[in-house]
């Protein structure tokens, strides 16, 4: 936590910002993992994503929105892409808020 707490103050990120900042990322890093470690032990991305639709098409009026985006292949790309994008935009948003933060009376919050 100490290195990614200076890491993030080399940002520019006001220190008030840092330790949230700093949560959203190990999050993001957890929530990843955790998902790796369900879908190893569920088969082939491939699978899963087949399985999933199946069980939701019984009842396809509730999950409309879930549906679209497994039409969409997203599902049975690379998790790596996912990482990288949800870090992306983890990293959007600190690289937005020290911006803010060189701004007049930005307050941090």
């Amino acid at each position: 936590m100490e290195a990614a707490l200076a890491m993030l103050g080399e940002s520019g990120l006001p220190l008030e910002d840092r330790h949230p900042a700093f949560l959203a990322l190990i999050a993001h890093v957890r929530g990843h993992a955790t998902f790796q470690q369900v879908r190893k032990y569920s088969g082939s991305p491939e699978q899963w994503t087949r399985e999933l639709t199946q069980l939701l098409q019984s009842q396809a009026g509730q999950y409309p929105a879930l549906l679209a985006a497994i039409g969409t292949g997203s599902f049975s790309e690379s998790s790596a892409r996912a990482f990288d994008f949800g870090l992306d935009c983890i990293l959007e948003g600190i690289r937005a808020r020290v911006a803010r933060s060189k701004t007049k009376g930005y307050s941090g919050k």
